[in-house]
């Protein structure tokens, strides 16, 4: 896949103005000439991470995520590039991401929906840091909020209701009716595709209810049939998660609205009609302390609630080649190869 130059693009002109990173990385050197600056982009889909590494590496590919597996030979404990890959004419960024994980409940599922203990149990047994330094290379933040960090009236201070503790796991359990797991069917957790991370956080999970006696089968999917059965409303438990498409809260909180249950975006069909009131008047607020206050007020809401167990927000290490200058990367942002140029 390729996309070529276009001859009559309008004008436009490089930015001249930019935050603290723009100055610290010198991006605004083109400042004012007309863009875009490249002939000629190249697309390239490969499935396997080590195939793209090794293209990167050769020189044929300009910017790569870093690989799980190759996290620990290029980073260093203090999160700069490692000496073997310093004299590699390449360089590491670390970048926000607006995306995040959590385990989803099926609210309208008889057992797991309508057993706030059940659920409440669930939560406690998760060990979130399993599912944070394997498959995150211990760079993945661990979640304190059902807003994701680089969103107006994210509260970097909020701290959620329940946390790894077997003992409470147990109490919840025994309240829930089911003390030890005696006399609880059997939970099916859904994975969103077949691949081994995928198998091997469900077996994580897996591990996590069993040690309080909750027993879990691990259902595959492909990713296609995951998405069929979450529109269909025929989930579980499962790991979920969210790349927002614009910074705000709205974004994040129309996956919990009544209005947005399956076969829409609120694929665990929560509803809470104090929440979707509230909602209604975030939506059309501006950014203000009135905004803010609503936002703490209807999370409050979901955590009491429980659809949703929160894991960790994702980072961005990226890697790329010297050559390649005003590289800046970012989730939201889709046209920034215009601003792209060749050594």
């Amino acid at each position: 896949l390729f996309m070529s130059r276009f001859k009559d693009y309008h004008k436009e002109f490089y930015p001249g103005k930019g935050d603290r990173f723009a100055h610290s990385k010198h991006l605004l050197e083109d400042a004012g000439k007309r863009l875009p600056f490249i002939d000629k982009i190249e697309f390239h889909i490969i499935k396997e991470a080590q195939t793209r590494w090794l293209q990167f590496m050769s020189g044929k590919l300009d910017f790569l995520r870093v690989p799980k597996d190759n996290y620990h030979s290029l980073v260093s404990p203090s999160g700069e590039i490692t000496d073997e890959f310093k004299d590699k004419d390449i360089t590491l960024d670390i970048f926000s991401s607006f995306t995040y994980w959590w385990f989803s409940f099926n609210m309208k599922d008889p057992l797991v929906g309508k057993n706030k203990n059940l659920r409440l149990a669930i939560a406690h047994a998760v060990n979130e840091e399993q599912y944070t330094k394997p498959f995150t290379n211990h760079i993945g933040l661990k979640a304190n909020s059902i807003y994701p960090p680089g969103i107006p009236g994210y509260d970097p201070s909020k701290k959620l209701p329940y946390s790894y503790n077997l003992k409470l796991a147990k109490q919840y359990l025994r309240k829930a009716g089911y003390p030890n797991g005696k006399g609880l069917p059997t939970l099916t957790y859904d994975t969103r595709a077949s691949s081994t991370t995928q198998r091997q956080r469900a077996e994580l999970l897996k591990q996590d209810l069993e040690a309080i006696g909750i027993k879990i089968k691990i259902q595959l999917n492909t990713f296609p049939a995951f998405l069929k059965k979450a529109k269909e409303g025929k989930l579980q438990v499962w790991l979920d998660g969210w790349t927002l498409d614009y910074p705000d809260s709205e974004n994040v909180l129309q996956l919990l609205t009544t209005q947005n249950q399956a076969p829409g975006p609120n694929v665990s069909n929560y509803s809470n009609a104090t929440f979707d009131k509230s909602f209604d008047k975030i939506k059309i607020l501006s950014d203000s302390d009135e905004k803010y206050r609503l936002m703490s007020d209807v999370e409050q809401i979901v955590l009491n609630d429980l659809p949703w167990v929160l894991l960790y927000y994702s980072r961005d290490y990226i890697v790329y080649h010297n050559r390649l200058k005003n590289f800046r990367y970012n989730d939201l942002v889709v046209n920034k190869v215009k601003y792209l140029r060749l050594k």
